[in-house]
């Protein structure tokens, strides 16, 4: 998926894009995001939704329409990974203190109603996302990526077998710093419109 679209990428961009593996498709994209374009995500995404924290974890939830800027980058990392918007569920943003770590497992999102109007993207993760906005050290699908600030990683998992990985996705262990990143994860069934009869 992200191979095929690498040569296109480069030619009508000037972004970097490294293939880090190939068994999952593993590609980054190294100056994805400039250091303005991360300090203005860090501060308007806290303006929108309310924090969740656990232990030394905090994480913040929003719909990628929920502001110009966001959309506008959802639709870069859509572009990218030859998803339509509508296959993005919602984005996540986590700030991690150092010294902690944190694992996200399953290859799949339920179907639930996102709102009055919609229900959320669903069914098989076929790509994930990881905009690092902060120096992070991750691993997608276990392949091991050290993103510095502004790094997009991705990662192709509809051929990803999970019992490979241990039915996870996505780990981040922190050292000295606290990290800070940003996840996009495209599934297989779009959001649906709810119409009222």
């Amino acid at each position: 998926m992200f191979v095929e679209r690498i040569k296109e990428i480069k030619s009508n961009t000037e972004l970097e894009v490294v293939s880090m593996n190939d068994a999952p498709e593993v590609v980054c994209i190294n100056n994805f995001f400039s250091p303005l374009d991360i300090t203005y995500l860090l501060n308007i995404i806290p303006q929108f939704t309310d924090s969740i924290s656990d232990n030394q974890l905090e994480s913040y939830r929003l719909s990628p329409y929920i502001q110009d800027v966001v959309k506008s980058t959802c639709l870069n990392v859509a572009k990218i990974t030859g998803h339509s918007l509508q296959n993005l569920n919602y984005i996540n943003m986590y700030e991690i203190e150092s010294g902690n770590s944190m694992a996200i497992k399953g290859f799949s999102l339920p179907k639930i109603q996102e709102s009055t109007v919609a229900t959320s993207p669903n069914g098989n993760i076929e790509a994930i996302g990881v905009l690092a906005l902060t120096k992070t050290p991750l691993k997608l699908c276990g392949v091991p990526i050290t993103a510095e600030a502004g790094t997009l990683s991705l990662v192709k998992t509809v051929d990803v077998d999970p019992e490979v990985c241990n039915n996870t996705t996505l780990e981040c262990y922190t050292s000295e710093e606290d990290v800070c990143f940003v996840t996009f994860k495209f599934t297989e069934n779009p959001r649906e419109l709810i119409y009222e009869t």
